[in-house]
């Protein structure tokens, strides 16, 4: 199953959950469509940083997040930034 079936299938279920129609693409013309297409990455966006998950949805060479650190006098000498599209924990419920 490819990247596009699973957002179709996950948007389906949540059709099926809400009594809309399901889709057959996000661009079928429909209004369901249209809307499930302007509001699905920020619904899984959204989602994701809610819920503490132990996988990355994409990988960043550390190389590429090397910044000179402040000298906090720790005796760190190299520090990451965070990646761009970096998920923060919402809440955690315990």
């Amino acid at each position: 199953m490819d990247a596009n079936s699973s957002k179709i299938g996950i948007a389906n279920r949540a059709c099926i959950e809400m009594g809309a129609k399901s889709i057959s693409s996000f661009n079928d013309g429909s209004n369901v469509a249209s809307v499930l297409n302007q509001v699905y990455d920020d619904c899984r966006e959204e989602f994701l940083e809610e819920h503490p998950w132990s996988f990355a949805l994409m990988t960043v060479a550390l190389q590429e997040l090397a910044v000179t650190p402040t000298d906090f006098g720790d005796g760190c000498t190299i520090a990451y930034a965070l990646p761009d599209r970096f998920l923060s924990i919402y809440a955690l419920n315990f």
